[in-house]
């Protein structure tokens, strides 16, 4: 009787660890089920930061200092088949760097405007470090009539090339007869100081509206997708929208960043690498 008795209690033994073990993986599931952000609280911080306040005039002055990437420019630049362009190089907080610097473009280079500012970008970046921008202020505009005469024009304002080369006309752009001989440099007119806006773009923002995975507070099962706009989305990131938790984006998402460039985030990793390596 004493063996069954201690096998009886081996039993009842067992059975208690198994239901104590049993509770204690159910509490666990329980608080997995709890509905929480799949983006870190690091991400969240910056996307609130970088959401919303984007001034119509930090947007403009972004249209105009990057005309070279519109693609309303026309290919063949509006004729222009040379130019000597001067450009001034400003650090994150819009100071200038190094003066006014000139560089020359030729349509028969094969190489595009924007490419070369790529160049010209990664260059200064070796120098200063990341975060430099690169804002054509003047320029002289060739084009080419014969073997003896071209059309020259003078640019001195930043925002002119945005006017000209949208439409390929600007009252500011006037083209008069040169002698080939002459010498263009001589030409580069004194350029207007770049005029920054009060605000300027974020180092990258997310394009708007986009969808996102919602859960009940209460229940991480209940979930559900909807579109929000900047102040929707801060809303739930912020955790002000009652009873409802933030959980993840619907993945592919769009970001503009302040050169004027989208790129796509496929995942919650790849949107925390895109800010990370901007905003840095």
């Amino acid at each position: 009787m004493l063996g069954l008795r201690r096998i009886t209690n081996l039993v009842v033994f067992i059975f208690i660890l198994a239901t104590t073990f049993s509770c204690s993986d159910d509490n666990e599931v329980l608080e997995q089920q709890d509905p929480q952000s799949q983006i870190s609280t690091e991400l969240s911080q910056r996307l609130v930061t970088n959401t919303g306040g984007n001034s119509e005039e930090a947007e403009e002055f972004n249209d105009d200092i990057t005309w070279y990437k519109s693609s309303d420019i026309d290919p063949s630049y509006c004729g222009v088949q040379g130019a000597l362009l001067a450009y001034e190089l400003f650090d994150a907080n819009n100071n200038s760097l190094d003066g006014i610097l000139i560089t020359g473009w030729s349509l028969e280079s094969g190489i595009s405007i924007e490419d070369t500012v790529i160049l010209l970008e990664q260059i200064a970046e070796q120098e200063y470090g990341q975060g430099v921008q690169l804002i054509f202020v003047a320029a002289v505009l060739v084009k080419p009539i014969d073997a003896d005469t071209a059309d020259v024009a003078q640019v001195s304002n930043y925002t002119v090339f945005a006017d000209y080369f949208k439409d390929c006309q600007s009252s500011n752009v006037i083209f008069e007869e040169e002698d080939n001989s002459i010498d263009v440099s001589s030409l580069m007119p004194e350029p207007d100081p770049v005029d920054f806006p009060d605000e300027t773009l974020p180092c990258a923002s997310l394009e708007f509206p986009v969808d996102i995975i919602i859960a009940d507070e209460n229940d991480a099962a209940a979930t559900s997708q909807v579109t929000v706009d900047e102040q929707g989305l801060i809303s739930y990131l912020t955790a002000n929208v009652s009873g409802l938790v933030f959980i993840d984006f619907v993945y592919p998402v769009n970001v503009n960043l302040a050169d004027g460039t989208q790129v796509a985030a496929n995942s919650a990793t790849e949107l925390e690498q895109i800010f990370d390596q901007n905003c840095d």
